[in-house]
């Protein structure tokens, strides 16, 4: 990426939303404000020392977008913290009694909605399978704590942890297991002060910011880390909200070789689709292949010959342009 793209991407985050970013330059994190929501009129904020909000972490990374929109499972987790009830306790989900589980969720989603103010947003809830994965992440809560802990301790490393949390079958959709938002569990403990972490785990490559880097002609990695690390040689303790936010500036053009010259390119394509996350969609994607995020990218893009082809279910666009050296 050059280096004028990338100071443009993070200029653009900083100045749209100076509230997300601390004085050295950081970003803040999610939970630590829920980005200015509120519930019934009251600000919300965890504190990531507390297990029982690591708890809450853990479930909103399982729930986050699986409808493919984020908004539904933030405003449930925020009524799992703010009403009464033992709905952060790891032990509510892996012993309570299911009927009463599945009543008490149908509840804390109608709160959700009805309490929960959250700026910009769109409507949603979240889904009734989350409660399948709730449970499951209660019964392993002492393995992932203890997963985390290792890798904040310096006794693990990145790779093991992704193998680890991987291995804990449910916490996605159906018999799926999480993926992309491990390093999203990972990204808000080092925002919360767990520098032990390395920030070279803790970068989300989704959809939209692979959309991002392709439109700069840039391809990320296949395999998760990498593309977490390359992402955080961008971007840094911002990690990857520069590209993620990008999609909402209206950012049309589309950069070729030595910018020469320019290419727009339908925004339908690149800006204006939903989260995809594989680990609740992509239901034959196992990691094992070497393939990632990008082959979302890859069923609109391929770069051949010098030959840019560019194709949405509606609409066939061809550009021919120069390749740009892919990072």
């Amino acid at each position: 990426m050059y280096e004028e793209d990338r100071q443009q991407l993070i200029g653009q985050f900083r100045d749209n939303y100076p509230n997300l970013v601390r004085a050295d330059g950081s970003y803040i994190g999610w939970v630590s404000s829920f980005h200015g929501a509120t519930y019934d009129g009251q600000p919300v904020s965890w504190d990531l020392d507390q297990s029982r909000y690591r708890f809450g972490l853990y479930c909103l990374a399982s729930a986050w977008s699986r409808s493919g929109r984020w908004e539904g499972p933030v405003r449930l987790l925020m009524a799992m913290s703010m009403e009464d009830g033992d709905y952060l306790e790891p032990t509510y989900w892996a012993n309570g009694n299911p009927n009463r589980i599945a009543e008490d969720f149908e509840y804390l989603v109608k709160r959700g909605g009805a309490a929960a103010q959250i700026p910009r947003a769109r409507n949603a809830s979240a889904r009734q399978d989350c409660v399948a994965s709730f449970m499951t992440i209660g019964r392993e809560f002492d393995f992932i704590e203890e997963t985390v802990q290792r890798l904040h301790g310096g006794q693990g490393d990145p790779g093991e942890t992704v193998r680890r949390l991987r291995s804990i079958i449910g916490t996605g959709f159906g018999n799926r297991a999480w993926r992309i938002k491990i390093p999203l569990i990972l990204r808000e403990l080092r925002c919360a002060g767990w520098d032990g972490i390395p920030g070279e785990s803790c970068c989300v490559p989704d959809i939209r910011v692979a959309n991002t880097y392709a439109r700069y002609g840039c391809f990320l990695p296949g395999d998760l880390l990498m593309a977490s690390a390359k992402i955080y040689e961008h971007f840094g303790d911002l990690f990857d909200l520069p590209p993620f936010f990008a999609p909402d500036h209206d950012m049309r053009v589309m950069r070729t070789n030595q910018g020469a010259r320019t290419t727009l390119i339908d925004p339908e394509i690149l800006m204006n689709r939903e989260l995809i996350e594989e680990d609740n969609v992509d239901k034959s994607y196992d990691g094992s292949s070497g393939m990632s995020m990008m082959d979302e990218i890859f069923k609109k893009f391929w770069v051949c010959n010098g030959l840019l082809l560019t194709f949405h279910t509606s609409n066939f666009f061809c550009h021919r342009t120069k390749r740009k050296k892919a990072i």
